[in-house]
């Protein structure tokens, strides 16, 4: 990973790293980056825009490609100045459930965080879960995007 990437930026201690992801995967480093505004504005309403732009701080995403070619990792975080987050959320559910034409499934029992979701989905060819989560004034999702054969649900997840 760059030290340009991991320094300064305190989002960096909320994503995957390469040891929790393990010797299956490899860093992409083209596609980990720090967050911006107008990356994380996208799309969002007039209103989201403000609510960002107001409580906002920093944030991160860092991804991982399967040595298998089959799957990839992304793993984003995001801090805020406070956990009242309610508009942001619901914007976010949204946009995901938008950009992977995805559905809504059960979020398995003990999974972290609160103000949770997780989406199943299609990118392209790709088929893509989502795990979103809140833990106080910090969002973070986990992307795994693969072929069908490769993110076979478990029964938690149907």
């Amino acid at each position: 990973m760059s030290s340009a990437l991991a320094a300064g930026n305190p989002a960096n201690r909320l994503v995957l790293t390469q040891q929790d992801v393990g010797n299956g995967y490899v860093y992409n480093a083209p596609f980990s980056h720090p967050d911006t505004l107008a990356e994380l504005s996208t799309g969002a309403s007039a209103a989201v825009k403000r609510e960002l732009a107001k409580k906002w701080l920093v944030g991160t995403a860092r991804g991982f490609n399967s040595v298998t070619a089959t799957r990839s990792l992304v793993s984003t975080a995001d801090i805020f100045r406070t956990p009242e987050l309610d508009l942001i959320v619901h914007s976010f559910e949204r946009r995901y459930l938008s950009l992977s034409r995805g559905r809504l499934l059960r979020v398995p029992v003990g999974a972290p965080g609160t103000r949770r979701f997780l989406i199943r989905g299609r990118m392209q060819s790709f088929v893509t879960f989502i795990y979103f989560w809140q833990h106080g004034r910090d969002i973070m999702t986990v992307w795994q995007i693969g072929t069908q054969a490769a993110l076979r649900p478990s029964g938690a997840c149907r």
